[in-house]
């Protein structure tokens, strides 16, 4: 999110100082991020800048192994799937991480254990 120079104001003391302060409006962006022919400047032209020749766009360079490894999380999204639940008894966020073959969960965060345990504390009655 683009917010331009917008500054926080402090917390103001009394009305003459809120009466002092002044708003720093955003500056709005244009639309094109370079301009389509030279701009000119105040300097001399010994000193002013310009684009020689057009760009080339920006490459993502990956790592050495990249492409197996997501070859390899290709093939985990085959065999796991993951799941997110509301657990009734918390009413905590649970993840699963579950074997779409037998359907068994292989990884849970938080443990069931954890669960339980928040649950136990939930049900226990105040002042006991």
């Amino acid at each position: 999110m683009d917010v331009g120079s917008v500054q926080k104001t402090p917390a103001v003391a009394s009305a003459r100082q809120a009466a002092s302060q002044t708003v720093v409006a955003a500056v709005q962006r244009p639309d094109t991020a370079t301009p389509a022919r030279p701009v000119a400047t105040v300097l001399d032209p010994s000193r002013s800048v310009s684009q020689i020749a057009e760009s080339e766009a920006v490459r993502l360079d990956t790592s050495p192994g990249a492409e197996d490894r997501a070859a390899l999380d290709e093939a985990m999204k085959r065999v796991l799937a993951r799941r997110t639940d509301i657990d009734e008894a918390t009413r905590a966020v649970v993840t699963r991480t579950v074997d779409t073959d037998s359907g068994e969960v292989v990884d849970q965060v938080p443990a069931e254990m954890l669960l339980k345990l928040r649950a136990y504390i939930r049900g226990a009655e105040p002042g006991r």
